[in-house]
């Protein structure tokens, strides 16, 4: 008996024929052509095929678990942290939000970040008040988002283990408004997690947010930020 084995791309069938064993899988094609002897029977032909049947799923469960392992290009969290502040002589005033949500990409260094505006917890109850209804508003606008890219990704490589320094540009909405910004933080790569860190600093005006006469005094025109998120892999 003479056996010709090829491998080539298909779609999945399997099918058995007098002189041919075909075996077909999601990722390529086995083919057994057998010159059969007079005296050979189709079991023979049949017994190849489950033989080789078994040994490429093995091959084709080593290769899926190997795209889930290696293959996994988004990253994300819901529970990230954002804290701010606001400084001035008279009073400092900061709050703290742990609902986060955010993805990174990171293949193309393409990140999104979304904020519900009224997972803000305060000190002060009265400063939790105000920011909701007078400064943000958050019935008329209840999130703050961001999407950009980080502009030095051909630098670096997120799939390895590492710490990175990374600028990131991109348009930030807040209060109805967009602003195009450019911002500097880092990512740590370690145990299949990725920590993103950054502080900055946005200023009211920049997002018409209006602060009335009364309190001017007690509330900053610039509002230091800081950003705290753990990464992990992204399954749908």
């Amino acid at each position: 008996m003479t056996i010709l084995l090829t491998v080539y791309p298909v779609g999945f069938v399997f099918y058995p024929t007098w002189v041919n064993c075909q075996l077909s899988t999601f990722f390529f094609n086995l083919e057994l052509i057998i010159y059969i002897n007079s005296n050979q029977q189709f079991k023979d032909c049949k017994r190849l095929q489950i033989i080789f049947m078994r040994f490429i799923f093995l091959i084709s469960f080593s290769f899926i678990l190997t795209i889930n392992l290696f293959g996994q290009e988004k990253y994300f969290t819901r529970n990230g942290h954002i804290y701010f502040i606001s400084r001035t002589a008279a009073i400092d005033i900061d709050a703290n939000n742990h609902q986060v949500g955010s993805i990174i990409n990171i293949k193309t260094g393409e990140m999104v970040f979304s904020v519900l505006m009224k997972s803000f917890e305060f000190e002060l109850a009265l400063a939790e008040d105000h920011f909701n209804e007078d400064y943000v508003e958050s019935d008329r606008f209840p999130k703050s988002k961001f999407k950009g890219k980080i502009l030095n990704f051909n630098e670096m490589d997120l799939t390895k283990n590492g710490n990175y320094n990374v600028e990131v540009e991109g348009e930030l909405s807040l209060h109805g408004k967009v602003k195009t910004i450019i911002k500097s933080g880092t990512l740590l790569v370690e145990n299949g997690k990725i920590t993103g860190k950054s502080e900055f600093t946005i200023f009211l005006d920049d997002f018409d947010i209006k602060v009335p006469n009364m309190v001017k005094d007690k509330v900053a025109k610039e509002i230091e930020i800081k950003l705290n998120l753990t990464y992990e892999p992204y399954n749908k």
